[in-house]
């Protein structure tokens, strides 16, 4: 696949660029899908057996999404500061 841009999607998964993406898109979906489960299981605290068990999960899924986010952002600023961007204009 040869991408005039280098940009979308599949490129960032190519030799060209470092296969950066698949570090990237584990962190990223790791971080939202964690970071919704958290919004999804309050929906259970109403539960009388689950109402201590509820803000452990939510707390440790909430960590695990912060990290994921953290590690993206890390392979993302790595990575803009070893390229050869460049503006112009």
């Amino acid at each position: 696949m040869n991408c005039r841009h280098r940009c979308c999607p599949p490129c960032i998964l190519q030799d060209v660029n470092g296969y950066v993406g698949y570090p990237l898109y584990p962190s990223l979906f790791g971080g939202m899908i964690t970071g919704l489960g958290t919004g999804g299981i309050a929906f259970f605290s109403k539960i009388k057996s689950l109402k201590g068990i509820i803000p452990l999960g939510q707390r440790r899924l909430a960590l695990v999404s912060v990290i994921c986010y953290v590690i993206f952002a890390g392979i993302n600023i790595v990575t803009m500061m070893t390229s050869n961007l460049i503006m112009e204009g």
